[in-house]
């Protein structure tokens, strides 16, 4: 295994391909791999520091979001590795959180999410996250103040 404390990212180039098949897809083996791993230390060096881009969709109008198969690959995500927010940054959070709500787009720059689906989806991620923040070592006021909630 390649030791990620000596990087400041952590990067994953995803395909068309990657959405889909997450068997082969590296982020989800990525994520199996940190479900599984009990060093404390090696976690807490890439907390929030693991991203990823998608290629394969340059011709394509639609947002990322609107992408059934990025749709498909978000909602897998979380339903598989829930505590997928300790991980990434809020940017790519945000993103995949459109992507499984499936948001729609009403303006530019400007898209659309049920509340009380985001609001059902975004506490059950975060207290997933949490979770994996104590099981690692961070303390519940820690991971609380991180993502801005009440003790």
């Amino acid at each position: 295994m390649i030791n990620l404390k000596q990087f400041d990212l952590v990067m994953f180039g995803l395909t068309p391909e990657n959405l889909i098949d997450t068997e082969n897809n590296p982020l989800f083996k990525f994520f199996r791999s940190m479900a599984l791993h009990s060093d404390k230390e090696y976690i807490h060096t890439i907390f929030q520091k693991v991203q990823f881009s998608v290629s394969g969709y340059d011709d394509d109008s639609r947002e990322l979001f609107e992408l059934p198969e990025f749709v498909l690959f978000c909602r897998n995500l979380s339903i598989q590795f829930p505590f997928f927010f300790y991980f990434l940054p809020q940017n790519l959070c945000k993103l995949v959180v459109m992507g499984a709500l499936e948001a729609k787009l009403i303006g530019v720059g400007q898209s659309y999410v049920d509340p009380e689906k985001l609001e059902m989806f975004t506490e059950r991620c975060v207290e997933h996250a949490i979770a994996y923040g104590i099981k690692v070592g961070h303390s519940e006021k820690e991971m609380r103040d991180l993502f801005l909630l009440p003790k």
